[in-house]
């Protein structure tokens, strides 16, 4: 009897170290990473409720915090997954061009109706209102996109 109890003992134990590795394999090992940082020529001083991180030989900053010392202001895109997040950040002494080959074609605008269009318009950040946003938000391949520049080409 004693043996039986001693054999189920070891097999639960075996389950429950092999299941702990199992959800233990999620998480990731990265250091906190002690450096001086230096923006514009300008030591900072890192705020105790923020890290530096290292994790496979690359360096992770508080983007936000950083941004900040920059003068840039941070926005992200929120969204219902993390794959779709945007981060946006947005220097107040850069004045670049608006990229023309970046904007939304009228035929696609067209396809997807201008009422639709307009509301997108109106819940969309203005700096995501860009060709690859649109499509995204609106499920339009690069294919699709195609298809449809070329039956309004014929009408």
């Amino acid at each position: 009897m004693k043996i039986r109890i001693f054999i189920a003992g070891l097999v639960i134990g075996g389950i429950v170290t092999s299941t702990t590795t199992l959800f233990a394999a999620d998480f990731i090992k990265a250091t906190l990473y002690p450096v001086t940082l230096v923006i514009n020529s300008e030591e900072k001083e890192i705020p105790e409720n923020q890290s530096i991180l290292n994790y496979n030989n690359h360096t992770y900053v508080p983007l936000r915090w950083v941004a900040d010392q920059m003068n840039a202001e941070v926005d992200y895109r929120k969204v219902p997954r993390y794959d779709d997040t945007i981060i946006s950040i947005k220097f107040p002494w850069y004045e670049g061009d608006a990229d023309l080959s970046k904007s939304i074609p009228g035929y696609l605008i067209r396809h997807v109706g201008e009422e639709d269009f307009n509301e997108w318009l109106k819940e969309t950040d203005p700096h995501y209102q860009v060709l690859e946003t649109f499509m995204k938000d609106f499920g339009i391949t690069e294919e699709e996109a195609e298809q449809i520049k070329q039956e309004d080409l014929k009408d």
